[in-house]
């Protein structure tokens, strides 16, 4: 918002600017006419200098006013963005340090290494004439590669430094296989095992931090879940094990489940790909090539009143990037979460759910 109200006061000052700067040549055309004929050049001076202050306050103006709301404005929205993006880095620093990362980095850069690191590249390719140069076959892998890396990790919603990493890890490996194949056999059977022995020793870490997540095994089972208590409003993602934008998206839904679970407010999981009857009941398209997965629907008063991604009125899908902020934005967690708390479950609900058959007992 801030720079799009810089731009327009530019634009705007900017178009002053050049009406004035018309107006001051077509008054200079006219002194040099009024001074070939000899008339009228002090009063024509008189308006070129004119319009000259005028060029001038406007700028100044113009300055003074974009220095006082960019100092105003800008300097909280920049503090907040560094401070933000320095809270990302360390986390990722911290996942970059576990031993699955930094070696599959390793490999991803193995063969450009050889290739360029000057006293490396004489060694391993000895047997070459051109050691420590890229031929063009080499160069077109890697352009492919960067093409592939670039329409895969977009299309898996990677939105953070790990998430890339994770989609680029598999092609960059396979390419290097390619690679290392085209250049010597024998490397290439050494990279190859090398390959396998991480992608066995060495899984991909998953989450390991708190969660309040009820997993549901049926469809069966969210319906009743949702419609026992309908005080209780549910958050529910549907997800499938093989699909890296749900793969990306698992921890940042635990990190919301673990900040944000009531006793009123639960989040709940329902794997579509083993239960395709939730996919068809709630329109979601579970196929590989799905734009909808995840899919995240609220429910308040055991029905469904708003998911993401979701559809505009021609029916077609609206994209949403799921990072944990824009989560929270567009379901309203905070006022929900406030809401909630503000409307706890009475202590005899909670006993007569924890226990029903003994309450059934005392009735009789």
């Amino acid at each position: 918002t801030l720079w799009c109200f810089i731009k327009i006061i530019f634009i705007r000052e900017l178009f002053h600017s050049f009406q004035f700067r018309q107006d001051c040549f077509l008054g200079q055309n006219k002194i040099r006419k009024s001074q070939n004929s000899g008339t009228g050049s002090g009063k024509i001076n008189k308006n070129v200098f004119r319009v000259s202050k005028e060029i001038e306050t406007e700028w100044s103006d113009f300055c003074k006013l974009l220095v006082c709301s960019t100092v105003k404005f800008g300097l909280p929205v920049l503090k907040m963005a560094l401070m933000n993006s320095l809270k990302a880095m360390r986390k990722d620093v911290k996942i970059l340090l576990k031993p699955y990362y930094w070696v599959n980095i390793l490999l991803s850069i193995s063969f450009i290494c050889a290739k360029k690191l000057p006293y490396v590249c004489e060694f391993v390719f000895s047997f070459l004439e051109s050691k420590c140069e890229i031929d063009s076959r080499e160069s077109e892998i890697l352009f492919f590669l960067m093409i592939v890396i670039m329409i895969r990790t977009r299309k898996a919603g990677s939105v953070n430094m790990i998430s890339y990493l994770s989609s680029s890890f598999m092609y960059t490996k396979i390419a290097n296989i390619i690679l290392w194949f085209y250049v010597d056999f024998k490397m290439g059977s050494l990279y190859l095992i090398l390959f396998t022995l991480v992608g066995l020793l060495l899984p991909e870490p998953t989450y390991s931090g708190p969660e309040n997540i009820v997993y549901f095994r049926t469809l069966l089972a969210l319906d009743d879940e949702v419609e026992r208590d309908k005080r209780i409003t549910w958050l529910v993602c549907f997800y499938t094990a093989w699909n890296p934008g749900c793969v990306n998206f698992a921890p940042v839904f635990a990190q919301i489940s673990a900040q944000y679970d009531l006793d009123n407010l639960k989040f709940g999981k329902i794997d579509v790909g083993r239960y395709p009857e939730a996919a068809e009941k709630y329109a979601i398209n579970d196929s590989s090539i799905s734009k909808q997965l995840p899919t995240i629907i609220l429910f308040q008063n055991g029905k469904p009143v708003m998911r993401r991604p979701t559809f505009d009125t021609k029916n077609t899908l609206i994209k949403f990037v799921f990072t944990e902020e824009n989560v929270k934005a567009a379901f309203d967690l905070n006022n929900l979460y406030k809401n909630c708390k503000s409307n706890p479950l009475s202590k005899t609900k909670k006993k007569q759910e924890k226990n029903p058959t003994a309450d059934k007992a005392k009735a009789e």
